[in-house]
């Protein structure tokens, strides 16, 4: 028990400074020119949210593995579960955003042709679970990577 305590401290701490500096640069890509007053707390908010994201992937690979501490035996497959969970959830979270008027894109951002849904908040839950799972194994667990 007390090792998958400490697999989730290092996911949430790792998945929060990855993320905050994943949203800090793509703030660039968003109609929209916030206050440090509201960005500041808007970026620690949404970074906490993808965090959750990045934990609720964790535990449906955990569940597919049947395995709570899945991550000492991380494979390929697994990190290609949790990019494809990624993809699915980031899609259908900016679908619906964008759909709901909840942001706009500004010109910089590119878009996936088609489905009009900016390519970099597909992309950073496609690569952030699959970094934050490495970085927080390798950073707090590094016996386990020989």
């Amino acid at each position: 028990m007390k090792n998958v305590i400490i697999i989730h401290v290092s996911l949430i701490f790792v998945g929060f400074l990855l993320n905050l500096a994943w949203e800090a640069g793509q703030n660039l890509l968003y109609a929209w020119d916030p206050k440090i007053s509201v960005f500041i707390p808007y970026i620690f908010f949404v970074s906490l949210k993808d965090t959750l994201v990045i934990l609720a992937i964790y535990w449906l690979t955990a569940l597919v593995r049947q395995k709570a501490d899945w991550i000492f035996e991380m494979e390929a497959k697994d990190l290609i579960f949790a990019g494809f969970i990624g993809l699915a959830y980031a899609l259908g979270a900016e679908f619906q955003a964008i759909q709901s008027g909840r942001w706009q894109y500004n010109e910089l951002m590119p878009l996936i042709p088609g489905l009009e849904i900016g390519v970099t908040p597909i992309l950073q839950m496609m690569i952030l679970p699959i970094v934050t799972f490495y970085w927080a194994l390798k950073k707090f667990w590094p016996a386990q990577l020989t």
